[in-house]
């Protein structure tokens, strides 16, 4: 009884690390194509893009995600962050490091 205890334990903190990575992921995508919509019609700079990203995350400190925003002929918001920043328990961020990140680009709007 002690060991299926255990692992279904084990598997309720993988499901819910799976979830707030995959919940993550989502908003940095969302963030980032706001951003970049945003900056593609004008309505906001490059400098201000960053931080209008990382506030528009909402997913615990806005200092927990890198965000760059480039405009040119194409406007390009890159929001990254560590999986260990995302992970709830930590599972998944000690098998597999590295970063979860999200890259939009979009044209810019004519004037």
């Amino acid at each position: 009884m002690l060991f299926w205890t255990a692992v279904f334990a084990v598997m309720l903190a993988l499901i819910a690390d799976l979830s707030m990575l995959y919940t993550t992921n989502a908003a940095m995508w969302d963030a980032a194509r706001d951003t970049a919509r945003r900056m593609s019609v004008g309505a906001l700079s490059a400098a201000d893009a960053p931080g209008h990203a990382a506030r528009s995350v909402a997913l615990g400190e806005a200092s927990a995600y890198t965000v760059t925003a480039t405009d040119g002929a194409d406007v390009v918001v890159t929001i990254s962050t560590p999986v260990s920043t995302a992970s709830v328990v930590g599972l998944y961020a000690a098998a597999v490091p590295g970063e979860l990140t999200a890259r939009v680009t979009m044209m810019k709007e004519p004037k």
